[in-house]
């Protein structure tokens, strides 16, 4: 043999012996963690139309559905709360105004309007991404004694989680 060739012989060699001891692996394990904080969302429709109402009628005028939705955190409870609005009165009623004259109405929870806001709702657990849509219908009593004009108030729902 000459020498190139065992020289070449003996480096293989010795790359094939260093390879066979790096042969052999470890392994470690570690752990991967999060915190899925709980958190909510709320939006409502910008309006709450009642529309025409007619002072002498008979019966009370009631508005299209309207809707508040909580998006929460999957499993996460929450309270929804909706206030009387930028001109309660002084018995706790809400009232709509056209700058000078008060046009009272309730808020209600259900299309049928018989249920009124006038607690705060508590949830006791949250349905995730898909939010919860919670109805609101106003209903303005017949025979009030108002002017002509365009009343509203503005109303601020809040949840608490």
């Amino acid at each position: 043999m000459n020498r190139t060739t065992l020289r070449l012989s003996l480096a293989l060699a010795a790359v094939l012996a260093a390879g066979a001891a790096r042969a052999a692996t470890e392994s470690a394990q570690f752990t991967v963690t999060a915190t899925v904080v709980k958190t909510c969302r709320i939006s409502a429709d910008a309006t709450v139309p009642v529309g025409n109402y007619d002072p002498f009628a008979t019966t009370d005028a009631t508005s299209g559905a309207g809707t508040v939705t909580v998006t929460c955190t999957k499993g996460g409870g929450y309270t929804l709360t909706i206030d009387k609005g930028s001109h309660e009165g002084g018995t706790g009623a809400r009232r709509m105004t056209d700058g000078t004259e008060f046009l009272a109405y309730e808020l209600y929870s259900d299309v049928g309007a018989t249920a009124a806001w006038s607690a705060p709702l508590t949830v006791i657990a949250a349905t995730g991404m898909a939010g919860d849509d919670h109805v609101v219908v106003a209903k303005v009593p017949a025979g009030q004694d108002v002017s002509v004009g365009s009343y509203s108030d503005t109303v601020t729902a809040t949840v608490d989680f």
